[in-house]
């Protein structure tokens, strides 16, 4: 875990800056894989239309198998 120190300036810019490093610090990425079944050829608003139909909003996603029309995707998303 990397530290970032610093002096504020103000008493309003530290309560600032503790908040959102506590908001961080509660913050878990969680990586997953996901099958979605397509007719190939398939382009990203295909894949990013299917997960947001599942009600995956995925920080980084990409494709990690083909599997005749059976799509592997494997994911990172955000949960708090």
């Amino acid at each position: 875990m990397t530290h970032i120190f610093f002096i504020p300036t103000n008493l309003l810019l530290a309560k600032y800056l503790y908040l959102f490093h506590v908001t961080i610090l509660n913050m878990e990425i969680t990586s997953k894989l996901v099958e979605i079944e397509a007719n190939l050829p398939v382009d990203n608003d295909f894949i990013e239309k299917k997960l947001a139909e599942m009600g995956i909003e995925p920080l980084r996603w990409a494709v990690v198998k083909v599997n005749g029309n059976i799509l592997t995707v494997s994911l990172a998303c955000e949960s708090l």
